[in-house]
C-alpha cells in the first residue's frame, strides 16, 4: 500500500464528525505529503523523510512563496502519525515512526505582537465602519469569530459588559454558520471599560440592525465580506497614519506607512494591556476565555520589549552598597 492509498482511506474516516474548517486545514497537510511521500510504500517511511517535508517547507511553501507557518508543520506531523497508526490497524506496519516525535527546532516561530503605542493611536483616530469590532477585539479581547455574530442585545448595560456566548465557524467555502459557545465550548461574561461603554451606545444609537458587525445589507458577514471590510479598515488606518489628502478607498494611491494588522493583533494588544495593568493570571484566563491557563501564560509571555516592566531597583542598591567607590 502506497502512503497516498492510505492516507486517503484514512481521510475518509477521519472526515466523520468534523467541522468544515477543520477538513480544509487537514487537506492541506495530506496534500502536502501525497506530493512529496506519495507514490512510497508505508513500510519504507521513515521520520526522516517526513521531517525532510517540513524542512523543505519551511524553507519555502510552494503555495504561497513564503515559509509554511508553524501550524502547517504542526498539522502534517499530527496527519503523518495518525496514518501510521492507521497502517499498523491494516497490517502494513507494525511500528508507528512518527509516534512522540516533535517538531524540527528549525522551524520558524510563530510570530505574536501586539499593537504598537502609534498603531492603537491610530485605531482611537480612524473612523470606520468596522470601528465597533475593531475596539471590541481591543477593549475585550474577543476573537473575530465571536465578533462576528455578537449582537447589541449581548451589551449588558448594567453590569457595563459583554456577554460573549456564540461564535461562527465555517460550514463551507463562502459561509459561516452560528454555534452556540465559543472555541472552548463555554459562554463567558468579559467587562468592559467606559471607553468602549460609549462606542457601543453610540453606534446602538446609529445603526438600525441588531448584529454588532454586518454586511452593508445588514446580513451576517461571510468570509469574503469580512476579508473586504477588514482590508478596507486597513486602508482607512493607512490613510490616518499618512495624513494625506488622497481617498482611502483608492489604497494604491496611498503609500504602505503601518505594517499589515490583523484582528488577532487586537486581541494579544488585550492580553498586553491586562498583564501591564496588573490583572492577574487566573482573571485574565477567565476574560480571554482559554480552555487551559498555559495559554494565557503564552500570551502574557509573548509581550512587546516596549511594554515590559522590568524592576531591578533591589539589584541597583546591591550594586551601589558593594560596589561604591570606597569599597573599590
Amino acid at each position: 500500500m502506497t502512503f497516498s492509498e492510505c492516507a486517503d482511506a484514512w481521510y475518509k474516516r477521519a472526515l466523520c464528525g468534523t467541522t468544515y474548517s477543520y477538513q480544509r486545514e487537514i487537506g492541506y497537510a495530506l496534500n502536502h505529503l501525497k506530493r512529496h511521500i506519495g507514490k512510497k510504500e508505508v513500510s519504507e517511511i521513515t521520520w526522516l523523510e517526513i521531517e525532510d517535508v517540513m524542512f523543505t517547507l519551511a524553507t519555502r511553501n510552494p503555495n504561497t512563496k513564503k515559509p509554511a507557518s508553524k501550524k502547517l508543520l504542526r498539522d502534517i506531523r499530527n496527519c503523518a502519525n495518525n496514518i501510521m497508526y492507521y497502517a499498523i490497524d491494516c497490517g502494513e506496519i507494525q511500528n508507528n515512526p512518527v509516534r512522540m516525535k516533535k517538531l524540527p527546532r528549525t522551524v520558524p516561530s510563530e510570530g505574536k505582537r501586539a499593537l504598537t503605542m502609534k498603531e492603537r493611536e491610530l485605531v482611537l483616530k480612524t473612523e470606520h465602519r468596522l470601528k465597533l469590532p475593531a475596539y471590541i477585539m481591543l477593549f475585550a479581547g474577543l476573537r473575530p469569530n465571536e465578533v462576528i455574530p455578537l449582537e447589541f442585545n449581548d451589551f449588558d448595560e448594567e453590569n457595563s459588559r459583554l456577554i460573549v456566548n456564540k461564535s461562527v465557524s465555517l460550514i463551507a467555502p463562502n459561509e459561516y454558520t452560528v454555534k452556540s459557545g465559543t472555541k472552548n465550548g463555554k459562554s463567558r461574561f468579559v467587562t468592559i471599560p467606559q471607553i468602549l461603554i460609549d462606542v457601543i451606545q453610540e453606534e446602538k444609537r446609529k445603526t438600525k440592525s441588531n448584529l454588532i458587525t454586518s454586511q452593508l445589507n445588514g446580513d451576517l458577514h461571510t468570509p469574503t465580506s469580512w476579508r473586504s471590510a477588514w482590508n478596507s479598515y486597513r486602508n482607512a488606518l493607512n490613510y490616518t497614519a499618512y495624513n494625506g489628502d488622497r481617498n482611502y478607498f483608492n489604497p494604491n494611491g496611498i503609500p504602505r506607512v503601518i505594517e499589515k494588522i490583523t484582528p488577532y493583533m487586537f486581541r494579544h494588544t488585550y492580553a498586553t494591556m491586562l498583564y501591564t495593568s496588573g490583572v492577574d493570571l487566573l482573571t485574565a484566563k477567565l476574560l480571554m476565555g482559554h480552555a487551559n491557563i498555559s495559554t494565557t501564560l503564552n500570551f502574557y509571555t509573548h509581550l512587546e520589549e516596549e511594554t515590559r516592566v522590568l524592576n531591578i531597583q533591589k539589584y541597583n542598591e546591591y550594586i551601589s552598597e558593594n560596589f561604591s567607590k570606597s569599597n573599590v
